[in-house]
């Protein structure tokens, strides 16, 4: 994190630099994906879907090795589909649409990464006066 506060230092004196905070891609983003089944039936195309899908804990998250694997893979048997259908399904622009049906991000509070990101939104928020 130390590097992007020292690259947008450097770039804050070269030219005006609007407000920002630092984001780091990280897989944890995939995974924080795995914790709401409405949302992921609704990504997928099928709300009302009656098919088993077991969600990893959410204490667990932080630790998936390949989150995005596992988020397509839900995302699949979210769908409800077969064969040909299923090999059609857009599961990368499902992905994407997953967080339109999250109700709330409170569940992801238990994760380290999550309250990091939220903590640096919130002093953000608040050093630009932006919350007054």
């Amino acid at each position: 994190m130390s590097e992007v506060r020292e690259a947008i230092k450097s770039a804050a004196e070269v030219a005006p630099v609007p407000p920002a905070v630092r984001v780091i891609p990280v897989p944890m983003q995939e995974a924080w994906l795995l914790f709401d089944i409405a949302a992921l039936r609704r990504a997928a195309g099928n709300p009302h879907g009656r098919q088993p899908i077991f969600l990893p804990d959410i204490n667990t998250l932080e630790h998936i090795a390949d989150p995005k694997d596992v988020l397509y893979k839900l995302l699949r048997d979210a769908s409800g589909l077969t064969g040909r259908r299923l090999k059609r399904l857009a599961v990368n622009r499902c992905a994407g649409r997953v967080t339109e049906f999250v109700d709330t991000f409170v569940p992801l509070r238990k994760l380290a990464a999550f309250k990091a990101l939220e903590a640096d939104i919130k002093a953000m928020v608040k050093e630009q006066g932006w919350g007054s």
